[in-house]
C-alpha cells in the first residue's frame, strides 16, 4: 500500500489542510492500515500528519492515545531501521 492508497481511504478521517501520511515505506504503510482499524473507532478520531522528521516517525493525531501512538511511531522506526527506502 502507498501513501496515496491510505490517505484515500482514510481521507474521512485526515483534517483539512493536512497531507495525512507522507512515508514510502509500503511495510509501514501496510502496518498502519492494520492500526489505523483500531483508531479509526475512537470517537473523533482525525490524523493530520505521518512523517520522518530527523529520521524519526511522528504521527499527528486527535483521540489516540499518547501511548498508543507513541508505540505505533516505535514500530515504524524499526520497520525503516531494517528496510531502507528513499525517505
Amino acid at each position: 500500500m502507498t501513501a496515496t492508497e491510505f490517505n484515500e481511504k482514510y481521507s474521512s478521517y485526515k483534517e483539512e489542510r493536512h497531507y495525512g501520511c507522507a512515508l514510502h515505506n509500503p511495510i509501514a504503510v501496510k502496518f498502519l492500515d492494520w492500526v489505523f482499524k483500531t483508531w479509526t473507532k475512537y470517537p473523533r478520531f482525525k490524523y493530520s500528519q505521518i512523517k520522518l522528521k530527523f529520521g524519526r516517525c511522528y504521527i499527528y493525531t486527535t483521540t489516540a492515545p499518547a501511548d498508543e501512538v507513541s508505540d505505533v511511531e516505535n514500530v515504524i522506526n524499526n520497520i525503516y531501521s531494517l528496510v531502507k527506502t528513499e525517505d
